[in-house]
C-alpha cells in the first residue's frame, strides 16, 4: 500500500560447512540494523524519483549486537521494516489516491559470520536482490490501518514483539495519514510508547 509499512522477510540460510552464528546488530541512534542497506526509486529502473534516506544525518551512539545460531538446515529469518531504511511517504507525493506506481527496490545484506570454533568473526560478503513492487494508494485504508494497529497496540499493555511492530510502524509512517492514530497512541499506558509516539507527531 503506496506510503504505508513495507516489511521484507529474509532468510539468511548456510549450503554447507561448518556452523557458527550470524552477526547482527542494531544502531541506537535509528533503531535499525545495520547490515541492510537499500535504494528505491519510483518509476523506472533506469530512472525515477530516488527515496532518500530518512537518517541520513543521524549521529552514530553506538547499538546493540546478537549472534544467532546458523547451520546447514536450519536458516536465521530476520523482518526488515523498509520504512527505516526509506522515505516511502513520498510516493503519496508522486500518485494520486487510487493510483498506482512502481517502487524499484535494491537491498543489501551484510553477512558477518562467527564460527564456533573462536576464530572469531569474517566478513563473508553479502547478498543483494532487486524488487519491482506496485504501489496502490489508498488513503482511507492506510489511515485505517494505522487506526487498527493504534488500537492493538493501545490493548497491549505490556512489551512484546507484535506490539513493537506496531510501534515502529506507526512512528515510522511520516505521513498526515497516521495523525490520529499516533495521537491516540500517545496516550499509551506505556510512558516509553507514548513518548515515541509523542515525538513521531511532533515531527509530522
Amino acid at each position: 500500500m503506496a506510503g504505508g509499512p513495507l516489511n521484507l522477510t529474509v532468510t539468511v540460510a548456510l549450503r554447507d560447512g561448518a556452523p557458527g552464528r550470524l552477526i547482527s546488530s542494531s544502531a541506537r541512534s535509528t533503531g535499525r540494523s545495520r547490515e541492510y542497506t537499500f535504494e528505491g526509486t519510483l518509476g523506472t529502473l533506469a530512472g525515477g524519483r530516488t527515496l532518500r534516506d530518512p537518517y541520513a544525518d543521524a549521529i552514530e551512539i553506538g547499538g546493540v549486537q546478537t549472534a544467532q545460531d546458523l547451520r546447514v538446515g536450519n536458516p536465521v529469518v530476520q523482518h526488515v521494516l523498509v520504512n527505516q531504511f526509506l522515505t516511502l511517504e513520498d510516493v503519496l507525493a508522486e500518485v494520486a489516491d487510487g493510483d498506482s506506481v512502481e517502487l524499484n527496490l535494491r537491498g543489501r545484506r551484510q553477512i558477518q559470520f562467527e564460527g564456533w570454533s573462536g576464530q572469531g568473526s569474517q566478513d563473508a560478503g553479502g547478498a543483494s536482490a532487486v524488487l519491482r513492487l506496485t504501489m496502490h494508494r489508498d488513503d482511507s485504508a492506510l489511515a485505517a490501518f494505522y487506526r487498527r494497529s493504534a488500537d492493538a497496540a493501545l490493548a497491549a499493555a505490556q512489551a512484546d514483539p507484535t506490539r513493537e511492530r506496531r510501534v515502529v510502524e506507526l512512528c515510522t509512517a511520516r505521513n498526515q495519514l497516521a495523525v490520529q492514530a499516533l495521537t491516540e497512541l500517545g496516550r499509551h499506558s506505556d510512558p516509553s510508547v507514548a513518548d515515541r509516539a509523542r515525538q513521531a507527531l511532533a515531527a509530522l
